[in-house]
């Protein structure tokens, strides 16, 4: 039998920005996701040159991925699954439980009349922000560096991030 039990208060320091308890459907909090889990490439790859991020949004799954593309890597730029550090957030894995609340948040705005384009623009926004640029301004980029969003059901739209503010 087990008595005396305390709790320990465990601080976890973010790199960037500290992460609200309840992360909301916002802008200002998509920014400071995407910011948190970028800012993590920094210090795992510090010396590999990405040359594309795909930031995945897909509300019907309640799930963000971002997947890193280096150049160094041999890979087909359009098959984003067979990059070696495709979903490199790991959302479904358990390694972004911060992006629970909103991408389940994200899912019930969806859902409302299945029309991802707003839901689209609004991460292409938080892309363009000054806290996520201020993080890959961080990592080193490759001279064609590029960061997308694409429809999931019609890639044919192009890139919702039209001009990105590096």
């Amino acid at each position: 039998m087990i008595s005396n039990l305390s709790s320990a208060r465990v601080t976890i320091f973010f790199s960037c920005y500290d992460i609200p308890k309840n992360m909301q459907y916002n802008i200002d909090d998509i920014e400071t996701l995407i910011a948190n889990k970028l800012s993590e490439a920094i210090t795992q790859f510090e010396e590999k040159e990405i040359k594309l991020i795909d930031i995945g949004v897909f509300p019907w799954h309640q799930s963000i991925e971002i997947s890193l593309l280096f150049s160094d890597e041999i890979a087909d730029v359009e098959d984003i699954a067979s990059w070696e550090h495709y979903d490199f957030s790991k959302m479904s894995e358990g390694h972004w439980n911060e992006a629970l609340t909103l991408a389940d948040e994200m899912y019930h705005i969806w859902e409302k009349d299945c029309n991802i384009p707003p839901v689209l623009n609004d991460f292409a926004t938080a892309v363009n922000s000054e806290k996520v640029i201020r993080v890959l301004k961080q990592l080193k980029l490759s001279d064609d560096f590029s960061i997308q969003i694409l429809n999931p059901d019609k890639p044919s739209e192009g890139n919702y991030i039209k001009e990105l503010a590096l």
